[in-house]
């Protein structure tokens, strides 16, 4: 026990070191991604948590407790522009496709608040289109989510299929390390 201090302060105190851990538990952005491959349109899914959202945009917490959904929405609103200048599509020729966003799902986020406990667990899931010409022979992935001037380094998994089929298992897409993925049209992919 710490003489001195009433009794409601003592007990805030492991609330207030529970939010700062939980905000600083794991100082790396962890992104899922999905990228399908269609003979017209690469359809990306990328799953954040919503520590990201706090860590990147800094929302101001209601208290030491709990952190505003509606603070948390309009971060994820602003996150939607941050993925679509950090993750990268390049074509064979090594020109950048063109994004579209197409969706921002924050139905993790309903209600009026969210525990800061549940930061590391509840997600957002942002659903971008690339369009194609023409079917791929080999695309290449680059993300630069975490780069340099970011304050926190991004990892990110990464599942590569077409039309709906792994091409192969996941890899992690290191931050501006691009990734390279041929496409063989003639054959369907494995099950």
């Amino acid at each position: 026990m710490l003489p001195g201090l009433p009794r409601p302060l003592l007990v805030l105190i492991p609330l207030v070191i529970g939010f700062v851990d939980v905000s600083r538990s794991h100082p790396v952005s962890q992104v899922s991604a999905t990228a399908n491959v269609t003979s017209s349109t690469v359809q990306v899914n990328l799953e954040v948590k919503a520590e990201d959202l706090v860590r990147f945009h800094h929302p101001t917490a209601t208290n030491l407790t709990v952190i505003s959904n509606a603070l948390l929405r309009e971060a994820a609103r602003k996150h939607q522009t941050f993925l679509a200048e950090g993750f990268r599509i390049l074509d064979g020729n090594g020109l950048q496709l063109p994004s579209r966003p197409r969706n921002v799902d924050t139905s993790s986020l309903s209600g009026e608040t969210l525990p800061a406990a549940d930061l590391k667990t509840a997600q957002v899931r942002y659903s971008f289109d690339f369009p194609l010409r023409h079917r791929p022979d080999n695309l290449t992935f680059q993300q630069n989510i975490g780069a340099p001037n970011s304050p926190v380094p991004c990892s990110l998994d990464l599942t590569v299929q077409r039309d709906g089929k792994w091409i192969e298992k996941p890899v992690n897409l290191e931050t501006g390390v691009p990734r390279s993925f041929r496409f063989d049209w003639t054959r369907d992919p494995p099950d």
